[in-house]
């Protein structure tokens, strides 16, 4: 599934951010019934502008 919410306004991107956090948790629960589990090391990067695809 793939889906692109345009907008930067501040409303846009903190719901960017809680969808990302949300898919997240979902792979990490999914992932934990399956016996697998892991630590992201690297930090999650947030673009807070307009960029081109």
């Amino acid at each position: 599934m793939s889906f692109f919410i345009l907008g930067s306004h501040e409303n846009s991107i903190d719901f960017r951010k809680r969808l990302l956090e949300l898919a997240n948790e979902h792979i990490s629960k999914k992932l934990l019934s399956y016996g697998i589990e892991f630590t992201m090391k690297e930090p999650t990067l947030y673009v807070e502008s307009p960029m081109t695809i």
